[in-house]
């Protein structure tokens, strides 16, 4: 079975001619929303090793709070095709998986080759805290110039 090297959750991915992506606004430990319910998006990023050649159905589960304190249940999932050409690894860009968190709680993502055998490839605490808004400007520190 294949295997999956890295899950990165981002805000959005971008691939550029060359073939190479930008991952923009990667989540490290934590989403941070500024109230529940909240509508949020993620985007993941997956390093896929195929183990053989061929085509394949892998699926990817997407897990959150349950109305059980401390269990999460599945919310969504999604089925990628994809046909193996060569024994090298694969990046499966998923784009902007938009989801309601109703509380505070842990989001996870798991992977699947047979749709029996779930994987968790990443987790991501999602809280509620202060969000920058556009044109936010941290406090200068003390005894900073007023001109920069």
């Amino acid at each position: 079975m294949g295997r999956v090297l890295n899950c990165v959750i981002c805000d959005e991915i971008r691939q550029e001619v060359t073939n190479k992506y930008m991952l923009i606004g990667v989540y490290v430990g934590d989403m941070v929303l500024p109230d529940f319910p909240s509508h949020a998006a993620i985007s993941l990023w997956i390093q896929y090793r195929p183990d053989r050649l061929g085509e394949r159905e892998i699926s990817f589960r997407f897990n959150g709070p349950s109305q059980e304190e401390g269990k999460l249940a599945p919310f969504a999932s999604m089925k990628v095709l994809a046909s193996i050409d060569r024994l090298s690894d694969v990046a499966i860009p998923l784009q902007k998986m938009v989801f309601t968190a109703d509380r505070p709680g842990e989001v996870s993502v798991e992977f699947s080759e047979d749709n029996e055998n779930w994987t968790e490839v990443n987790r991501l605490k999602v809280i509620r805290g202060e969000v920058a808004s556009v044109g936010f400007s941290p406090p200068r520190p003390s005894g900073a110039p007023s001109n920069l």
